[in-house]
């Protein structure tokens, strides 16, 4: 009888051994949720994209404020003053009336034949790079001065085509800062305007 007493008193110490050793480490399902999400959000990174600018008021038919009036009033017949067109209008682009920096490639589509002015001109969400939402955070616009850049090692001109290279420095307003590219350009004559039109580029970081 002894032993029997002896056994079940080991049995009630046992039991309540466990039951304090599951009272410190019982974690509700709550709780576990809430440790797997705090996890899974410290451990993924944010990707790196700028951003999209917040909406704003944007008057697309004015005109932008760095646009120098010298570039559109041109003569089309001249293949320099086409590139240097093109080149101006691609990178100035205005707060105030640009929805993303690709609408200085489409300003800049009217100086380009008809396969490259589509491709310029297709839509694109608003969503830039820093500088792009830094100007938007400023109010800011940019200004553009273009001049001829070294034409050595440039193909041949000939009666249709014209290989034309150019160097743009871009200011942006109002934190003055500053930056420059260099385009290379192909121009053909269009059969029936005989404008000149640009119908490639590339862009060099100068």
């Amino acid at each position: 009888m002894k032993k029997v007493f002896i056994f079940f008193a080991l049995l009630v110490v046992l039991a309540f051994v466990i039951l304090s050793c599951s009272k410190h480490n019982n974690i509700t399902p709550t709780e576990n949720n809430s440790a797997n999400s705090q996890t899974s959000t410290t451990s993924v990174d944010s990707p790196s994209i700028w951003p999209t600018p917040p909406p704003r008021s944007v008057d697309t038919k004015a005109t932008p404020r760095g646009l120098d009036q010298q570039y559109l009033r041109i003569d089309r017949n001249n293949p320099v003053q086409v590139a240097k067109s093109f080149s101006a209008l691609s990178y100035i682009v205005d707060a105030r009336t640009d929805l993303s920096p690709s609408d200085g490639g489409k300003r800049a589509a009217q100086f380009a034949d008809p396969v490259l002015r589509a491709k310029l001109r297709i839509d694109s969400p608003e969503r830039g790079d820093n500088s792009w939402n830094q100007l938007v955070a400023r109010d800011g616009y940019t200004s553009t001065q273009v001049t001829i850049n070294n034409q050595d090692g440039a193909p041949p001109p000939t009666n249709v085509k014209r290989y034309i290279s150019c160097k743009v420095e871009i200011t942006a307003h109002p934190q003055e800062s500053s930056s420059s590219y260099v385009l290379y350009m192909e121009l053909t004559k269009n059969p029936q305007s005989h404008n000149w039109e640009v119908s490639s580029y590339t862009v060099t970081t100068n």
